[in-house]
């Protein structure tokens, strides 16, 4: 995507929000929803944020410019939030959630954690409402394919925070404040927490988080051929918000314990029906609700902190991936994302059945995936019933030109024309993609 194409799509998104008196559809997003948890000490630290991908293009300078205060992420502005006080790189932070901005540049970057918790992306940035502001040092590091946040354990009360996107990482560190640093309670292998969202699936790893610690990890401290936890602690659990394929396996929508049998060559991955249960010392093959094989990869760096992670990710499906020490574990999700979105856009619809914006908003989605397209044009009307603005008639013109109806559109498009010209500012923005259509129909 073009920047000229991200900030159209960036202005169509605000110009629904303006008109969103009421919930709208629940649709995919091209940067899904994530959250990032771990248990510091005694403190629970949560990032939410959006991951946008790379796509090709070149991001640090260009895509998010250098000097500029940036929403960390894509769609609503990232945030996190500390159950307790806790210190950032040495500062103290009171307990409560923030919005995590920062300024990019090429050899120094700007932390900033804003008051203003709920905002969509910078554009009610108020500098006024900053309770932080630190510099950090970008690094380089591996390639990663789409923004990512993760922890990186220190010790019993301190974590670093790891954000990488590109060739880039830049880290912080969180301490928690922990009167009795002998605690028994403290865990040397941190309550770690990863929640991604597949087209409109939310999936949650939830697991204890060991570390390799110069010790051999697979055949000696993690055997082969029996069953594992998967992690440290209490059993590794999963949890899907609706039904899905895992490596093509049907599970229906819960939370389940996630057990695995390692071997050098093979994997047995196990999903069981009791999710909450310590280790695999109580494990009950016949709550199974099944079990498959899964081929291991190793990888060419270590990977110090056992972690699940979310790959390859598309509006319907995502690489699944216990990695640890040199080796991941892949597993592939599959979601019908189109029939979910179809059964919240007839849901919303009937909930507020006088909202231009939701019937709009379900027409470009059918546009964007090119499909329901009959369904489409019966929404756009509604919507223009209800409200005529230049963007549901360009909509219409879509919708016309999806389904092969020149005439139509051309006439449609030239009432967004005629409506958008009626504001200097919305004819400034709007222009760049009715002009594409318009070069589309010649």
């Amino acid at each position: 995507m073009s920047i000229r194409k991200y900030y159209r799509a960036v202005f169509v998104m605000l110009l629904v929000s303006c008109f969103q008196l009421y919930a709208q559809p629940d649709l995919p997003q091209l940067s899904p929803a994530a959250t990032a948890y771990q248990k510091v000490g005694f403190t629970e630290v949560a990032i939410d944020y959006h991951r946008p991908a790379v796509k090709g293009r070149q991001i640090w300078g260009e895509l998010v410019p250098y000097g500029k205060v940036w929403r960390t992420g894509a769609n609503n502005a990232t945030t996190i939030e500390f159950s307790t006080d806790v210190k950032l790189d040495g500062n103290e932070i009171k307990a409560g959630k923030y919005a995590l901005f920062t300024i990019p540049g090429e050899d120094e970057w700007s932390l900033i954690l804003n008051s203003n918790a709920d905002q969509w992306g910078a554009y009610n940035y108020d500098e006024s409402l900053n309770v932080l502001a630190v510099n950090l040092k970008p690094e380089e590091s591996n390639f990663t394919e789409r923004m990512m946040f993760s922890f990186d354990f220190v010790s019993k009360n301190s974590s670093m925070v790891v954000f990488a996107w590109d060739k880039l990482k830049v880290t912080f560190k969180i301490d928690a404040f922990q009167t009795d640093p002998e605690a028994k309670d403290l865990r040397l292998s941190p309550l770690t927490k990863v929640t991604q969202r597949v087209g409109l699936t939310d999936i949650t790893a939830t697991f204890g988080a060991p570390g390799v610690k110069d010790r051999t990890i697979w055949g000696e401290l993690v055997p082969y051929s029996k069953v594992w936890r998967s992690g440290a602690n209490e059993a590794t659990t999963v949890e899907f918000s609706t039904d899905l394929k895992l490596n093509g396996h049907d599970i229906p929508a819960g939370k389940y314990s996630f057990f695995t049998i390692p071997s050098k060559n093979e994997w047995t991955v196990i999903i069981n029906k009791t999710a909450e249960q310590w280790g695999a010392f109580r494990y009950d093959k016949t709550q199974d609700l099944l079990r498959f094989e899964v081929t291991p990869k190793t990888l060419d760096h270590k990977i110090e902190r056992l972690k699940y992670c979310f790959t390859d990710l598309t509006g319907n499906s995502s690489t699944f991936a216990l990695v640890w020490a040199k080796l991941m574990v892949p597993m592939t999700v599959e979601v019908n994302t189109n029939e979910q979105a179809l059964k919240n856009i007839e849901t919303a619809i009937k909930e507020k059945p006088d909202d231009w914006a939701r019937y709009a908003r379900s027409t470009n989605y059918a546009i964007q995936n090119d499909i329901y397209l009959d369904k489409a044009l019966g929404w756009i009307n509604k919507s223009l019933e209800l409200e005529s603005n230049y963007w549901n008639n360009y909509l219409k013109a879509y919708v016309f030109y999806k389904n092969g109806n020149s005439d139509g559109a051309k006439e449609s498009l030239a009432k967004s024309w005629e409506l958008a010209k009626k504001d200097e500012n919305t004819l400034k923005n709007a222009s760049p993609m009715l002009k594409q259509l318009e070069e589309k129909l010649k």
